[in-house]
């Protein structure tokens, strides 16, 4: 791991050198140990280090965040969305909502929300059922996506969708849905219930 870690830093290097000249090589590093006991200390060396921006799940970011020295910048939830417009590309939407719940569903990044635009709902909410259940995906709906699902025979394991749900980051293979009308109904939603980290529009407009 730590080899890759270091491709990678070369790689931003170079990166960075050919936008900066001059860019010092030392700029990025690699800490070679994945022990949790160095977080602490890297984060009392306040002669080192001016900025922490630390990634990973809530528990994390919350014990980064109350015993570092050095000043955070933090979000403490992923509640991220893909919102499916009227206009999209349908098997492009598939294809983006599928990899952004099912890459890694356990990072702060994976969307915990699938938001659909009425007018293609009965179109693309079965067909991406069936390719979200060939992963074993678990589908908590809103009434309207419950009777496109229910009507169309889609075979996905679907639960009613709670207040809870829209709040939820389950960093799991869980995924709300909800029909809303249009680009506003989505805008609102994120609005209410979104957690400003990652959001998405799949759209041909």
């Amino acid at each position: 791991a730590i080899h890759s870690n270091q491709a990678i830093v070369s790689i931003m290097v170079q990166a960075a050198r050919e936008a900066v000249a001059g860019f010092p090589n030392d700029a990025i590093q690699v800490v070679p140990t994945t022990d949790r006991e160095a977080v602490p200390i890297l984060l009392s060396m306040t002669e080192y280090i001016d900025l922490c921006m630390p990634r990973g799940g809530e528990s994390l970011i919350r014990a980064v965040a109350s015993s570092s020295r050095i000043p955070v910048i933090k979000h403490y939830k992923g509640v991220c969305h893909v919102y499916v417009d009227g206009e999209a590309d349908l098997e492009m939407a598939e294809a983006v909502a599928l990899n952004s719940k099912c890459h890694r569903p356990g990072v702060c990044n994976a969307i915990e929300t699938l938001i659909v635009d009425r007018g293609i709902a009965e179109q693309f909410l079965p067909a991406a059922a069936k390719t979200f259940a060939g992963q074993d995906v678990e589908f908590r709906v809103d009434e309207a996506a419950k009777k496109i699902l229910s009507d169309s025979g889609a075979s996905i394991k679907m639960a009613d969708a709670t207040e809870d749900d829209w709040h939820a980051e389950y960093l799991d293979l869980i995924l709300a849905v909800r029909v809303v009308d249009g680009i506003d109904g989505a805008i609102d939603h994120i609005n209410d219930y979104g957690s400003g980290h990652s959001d998405s529009i799949v759209t041909s407009n």
